[in-house]
């Protein structure tokens, strides 16, 4: 569902990448479940 705001909100935000890049935590990746599935994505195939 799409939410629209206007004003100031502190809490918004707005750049997903600064975002990903200041709140990331190593774990995100070095976990056992989270390199199980990344690796199980690599290997599938995709046509368009």
């Amino acid at each position: 569902m799409l939410s629209i705001f206007y004003g100031k909100m502190p809490e918004a935000i707005f750049n997903t990448s600064v975002y990903f890049k200041n709140a990331y935590e190593d774990s995100w990746i070095t976990d056992p479940l989270a390199r199980e599935m990344i690796l199980a994505m690599s290997y599938l195939q995709f046509e368009f």
